[in-house]
């Protein structure tokens, strides 16, 4: 008894000693490092090796592509399919550590062309003449190569592509045909630098972008969701011509007699109707949204006909 009671005591002291041997590391604290020296530390900077540019965000999210979809009829009626061109897009603010925008980054993705009639596309962003010292486009990942703002024009305006139909693979009704192959189609990065930082109480940043599409043949022929006014480059004789109630004094813009627009905006990925189907026949939700006035069926883009819809 007397050997183990040794051992048992010998054993707890060199545990002891070992125990107060052992030094804790010094904890790591975020909030002393920051890489860059803009005053923003690495936590919370988003672009921590880069003092000129600090915070993101992100349109719809940092996670989501939205989606534009335009019946190009306008100012007629088609068939409501709104297919002719459907766009995914994901949009990027560059702030630096006074929240100023000094950068701005558009993605844009051909889905689907549900016409043979040739359609651009174009961006016109909410900055004041003579704010960017460059743009840029590149497609589908190449190298990116510098690009001007549409000239004679107080808007600022960069074309993405001038006729859908010449982007890559892009075949009439591309996407919009059941049974049809799927093309994934061609994408278009557009960066902006700016001069100098600019206050976000001279961007518009309720609606900075304004994604919208044209007649290649007719470019003042423009096409772009309600509320929207058209650019200085719009040819103002087709509005308020057969079906479109657009009233310029009052915003009610691109808009029918009926209150139907010839563009909506999805703020995720959406599935569009086939060739010649009704959205109202795609997503039967989307009526009583309408006749709510918004406020019931407020996800009625979730719900649809998955037979007349792709993909």
């Amino acid at each position: 008894m007397t050997l183990r009671f040794h051992i048992l005591i010998a054993l707890f002291a060199t545990s002891v000693a070992l125990t107060a041997q052992t030094v804790s590391p010094p904890l790591f604290n975020a909030f002393e490092y920051d890489d860059d020296g803009d005053l923003i530390v690495d936590e919370f900077d988003d672009f921590p090796a880069d003092a000129t540019i600090a915070f993101q965000t992100h349109d719809p999210s940092r996670s989501q592509l939205g989606r534009a979809a335009f019946e190009i009829d306008w100012p007629r009626r088609g068939d409501d399919d709104f297919n002719d061109l459907v766009l995914s897009y994901h949009f990027a603010e560059n702030t630096d550590g006074t929240n100023q925008v000094v950068e701005l980054q558009a993605t844009v993705t051909v889905v689907a062309i549900g016409t043979e009639t040739s359609v651009g596309a174009a961006l016109r962003v909410s900055l004041p003449k003579g704010t960017v010292v460059k743009a840029t486009l590149a497609r589908d990942g190449g190298v990116p190569t510098s690009i001007s703002s549409e000239p004679n024009t107080s808007d600022t305006i960069y074309r993405l592509f001038d006729d859908a139909l010449l982007t890559r693979d892009a075949v009439p009704f591309a996407n919009t045909l059941t049974g049809d192959p799927w093309i994934n189609g061609e994408r278009i990065e557009l960066r902006i630098v700016l001069s100098e930082p600019i206050s976000s109480s001279v961007f518009d940043l309720a609606s900075p972008f304004d994604l919208f599409v044209f007649h290649t043949a007719e470019p003042g022929r423009e096409i772009h969701q309600p509320a929207a006014l058209p650019t200085s480059l719009a040819d103002l004789d087709f509005i308020g011509t057969f079906s479109d109630a657009t009233d310029l004094t009052t915003g009610r813009t691109y808009l029918s007699d009926a209150g139907l627009p010839w563009a909506i905006d999805i703020p995720e990925a959406w599935s569009h109707p086939t060739e010649g189907t009704d959205l109202a026949t795609a997503y039967p939700d989307i009526v009583d949204w309408i006749e709510s006035g918004g406020s019931a069926k407020r996800d009625w883009y979730r719900h649809p006909e998955e037979n007349e819809v792709r993909p």
